[in-house]
């Protein structure tokens, strides 16, 4: 299978639209990344992007980080 980013077919990983780590669920969806497509999403979602968002607002920000992963594997950094 083909990362849905990059095209790359090395290291093929699953990567939940909502992560895991911040709440996600199976049922969020889900796309195939090659790890690096996964490793740049995880480290700009959790890294840096999750951190800043005030605790009180982390429910409804799971569905603007569903965008950004939609726009990020569509659009995002090109290579």
């Amino acid at each position: 299978m083909k990362c849905e980013k990059c095209g790359d077919e090395l290291k093929y990983e699953e990567h939940h639209i909502i992560p895991k780590d911040i709440g996600g669920k199976d049922s969020d969806g889900r796309v195939g990344l090659c790890k690096k497509c996964h490793d740049i999403i995880h480290k700009m979602l959790l890294g840096v992007i999750w951190t800043y968002i005030p605790e009180k607002d982390k429910g409804n920000a799971k569905f603007a980080i569903k965008g950004f992963t939609e726009w990020f594997i569509k659009k995002g950094l090109k290579k």
